[in-house]
């Protein structure tokens, strides 16, 4: 059985903390050792860390959770873009906007691009 990925095994949501306001919330889950985690931390430096836990039963997988303000909307809508790992927003509700955000966004539908030579 391969190994995952850092990118393939991370899944991240993120949600907005209060409505009107642009202040997010961003979990990530699925985080395989402190050396990964302590990656990530260095990695968001300009997000807040509120909050951590971790599953004994399955290896050792860690949730880190992060807590920043935006100015508006379309600076988070940017910097969502560019996440490196899959990331969801979720709504008010819990339920996954439709919205196509990290690495989601650079995922190509179709027949793979051949290799140049």
């Amino acid at each position: 059985m391969a190994l995952l990925t850092l990118e393939e095994s991370i899944i991240a949501s993120a949600w907005r903390e209060t409505p009107g306001k642009t202040c997010y919330r961003l979990q990530i889950d699925n985080i395989f050792g402190k050396r990964n985690c302590a990656r990530l931390i260095k990695q968001l430096g300009d997000w807040q860390l509120c909050g951590q836990g971790f599953t004994v039963r399955e290896s050792k997988k860690y949730m880190l959770l992060f807590k920043r303000n935006f100015d508006n909307e379309e600076e988070w809508i940017n910097w969502a873009k560019n996440f490196p790992f899959k990331l969801v927003e979720l709504n008010r509700n819990g339920i996954p906007k439709h919205n196509k955000l990290g690495a989601y966004l650079r995922r190509k539908r179709g027949r793979p691009e051949k290799e140049s030579k």
